[in-house]
């Protein structure tokens, strides 16, 4: 069971990685020409860093994706949507029985404390002038 499987997400965002390595593969070459000014190799390096940091945002929601689909398929190998009683031995079931009672009439021991709301009156002392 694949709880989210977006087949077209998931083409959009390689697609979109395939799309910057051309462009950082470029920047890449451009910023190790030896002759550029700092101004030009602080806005390649600028470059550079924001399509890496896009690439790596992109990396991100794909394995977030797989992850996603992994735990589906953990979950659903144990047997999501269903909970099962718990079957257990008839003597032990018997005995766990026995204490239902029990744990019922001490939950009876207790009831919920009425608290009323205190009345509360506020003053507010003498205006004091600017200084």
């Amino acid at each position: 069971m694949t709880i989210y499987q977006d087949a077209a997400l998931r083409a959009e965002m390689q697609a979109a990685i395939q799309a910057l390595v051309p462009g950082l593969r470029g920047l890449q070459e451009l910023a190790s020409i030896t002759t550029l000014s700092s101004s030009a190799r602080m806005a390649i390096t600028d470059q550079i860093d924001r399509r890496g940091r896009r690439t790596d945002l992109l990396k991100a929601v794909l394995s977030a994706l797989d992850a996603l689909d992994a735990a589906g398929a953990a979950l659903a190998v144990d047997g999501y949507p269903d909970m099962p009683k718990i079957q257990i031995f008839g003597p032990v079931f018997d005995e766990i029985q026995g204490h239902s009672g029990d744990i019922a009439t001490a939950v009876a021991l207790f009831e919920a404390e009425n608290i009323a709301a205190a009345k509360l009156s506020i003053s507010l002392g003498t205006p004091v002038g600017k200084l």
